[in-house]
């Protein structure tokens, strides 16, 4: 089991932390060691998360003996190859070897395909309608103002969110459609009252399984459980979370933050202190957007520029194409005069309607509407349904034109 495991991790470390490790190296210490810019296989963080737990099943007896060609098939189906969700060898293999998995149900097609229309759908139409703004004031973090900084920061959260959880719904759609069912990886996580429920709701698998083959074994490895050790572990094994997303500082902040925030949660817990539910919510979306600025930032310095921004050290100021839409409509002069002066442009390139349109229509959808995998897999088989399947359809056909590059790819 050691060997399998140390293997698939030091294949891991070499194509994705090895130049990290050689730029910390040489800033301690002064050297000049080039970087050996290697190019990451497409998808290693998560095939390489699947083949350690299939190899610590099988180790414990978890897993059932299996031929190298069911292995391979384990490993490298397609839909959820490249960018999860992260499935177990107990999960998928019984449903592959299955006699009904080879013929055609019309209605896991018609339920697969809704599911991956609805998951297309919230990558190239919600999700890339706000990356370019939330590209541009990144890019531009030293100068984002307080309003165009949360707008940004907010922007992101949302474009994150459904774009990663739209990759989800397609790889579900796509299985599904061949009668193999992958469990769901989002339930609606920006709802929740508090940050461990966040995170039970939030990419459900990986968290499943840094529970499962991280923060467990780490527990047990104390000797004895206490809550003091159950804190650490769990902060230690959130700043491994937020590595493995990445190989760079801003990823081990993202990761020490929300590890924080989940110790102290559970202290809250272990108190029983109680908080109004809509509080519970904002907070822990505020917890984790903050988190994400870090996640999303080039550099350390990219990150503190942007929070400086949000507390207001570059000004209040409205965006200057904002300013200039307000102007256009003849509410520019009530502006006038205030601290909102228009001091900077936030970098729009494009309606600024068009923006802040898909961003309520983000706000809605993951705070009020249906989930995607009840909404695919409840809704009537009825004509209404298939129009509006359509339609959406179409929208989303419509904006391939302009689809950006998953997020999650880069992981």
């Amino acid at each position: 089991m050691w060997i399998g495991v140390g293997l698939n991790v030091l294949l891991l470390a070499y194509f994705k932390y090895v130049d990290f490790f050689i730029g910390n190296f040489n800033f301690v210490t002064d050297s000049k060691w080039d970087t050996l810019g290697i190019a990451i296989p497409l998808g290693i963080s998560f095939f390489t998360f699947q083949q350690i737990a299939y190899v610590v099943d099988c180790s414990e007896g978890r897993a059932d003996k299996c031929s190298f060609s069911d292995y391979a098939l384990f490993v490298s189906f397609f839909p959820q190859l490249i960018a999860g969700p992260i499935v177990h060898h107990r999960e998928m293999m019984p449903q592959f070897k299955a006699p009904d998995s080879m013929k055609v149900d019309i209605e896991n097609v018609i339920r697969g395909g809704s599911l991956f229309v609805i998951g297309l759908a919230k990558k190239v139409v919600v999700a890339d309608s706000l990356a370019t703004y939330a590209n541009n004031v990144f890019a531009s973090a030293d100068e984002a103002t307080l309003i165009s900084s949360w707008l940004g920061a907010l922007a992101y959260t949302f474009q994150l969110y459904f774009d990663f959880s739209g990759y989800s719904d397609m790889a579900i759609g796509a299985a599904r459609i061949f009668n193999i069912k992958i469990p769901f990886n989002f339930d609606a996580p920006l709802r929740s009252p508090n940050i461990i429920e966040f995170w039970r709701r939030w990419h459900i698998t990986l968290s499943n399984f840094i529970t499962s083959y991280i923060y467990t074994p780490m527990v047990r490895a104390w000797g004895k459980f206490s809550l003091s050790y159950s804190l650490i572990s769990l902060v230690l094994t959130m700043l491994i979370a937020g590595l493995w997303h990445g190989a760079g500082w801003t990823f081990v902040i993202f990761g020490g933050i929300n590890g924080v925030a989940l110790a102290v949660n559970h202290y809250w817990r272990h108190r029983r202190y109680g908080m109004p539910r809509v509080l519970g919510i904002v907070l822990t979306f505020l917890t984790f957007m903050i988190s994400l600025v870090w996640f999303r930032a080039e550099s350390c310095g990219v990150a503190l520029d942007l929070l400086a921004g949000m507390v207001g050290l570059h000004g209040v100021a409205l965006p200057a194409s904002l300013a200039g839409w307000l102007n256009g409509i003849g509410l520019g002069s009530v502006m006038e005069g205030n601290t909102f002066a228009y001091l900077t442009d936030w970098g729009f390139r494009g309606d600024i309607l068009e923006f802040f349109f898909f961003f309520m229509v983000a706000v809605l959808l993951a705070f009020f509407g249906k989930s995607s995998h009840k909404l695919a897999y409840e809704m009537p088989l009825t004509s209404r349904n298939a129009v509006f399947l359509g339609l959406l359809t179409t929208l989303a056909v419509v904006h391939l034109k302009n689809a950006k590059v998953f997020l999650y790819f880069q992981f």
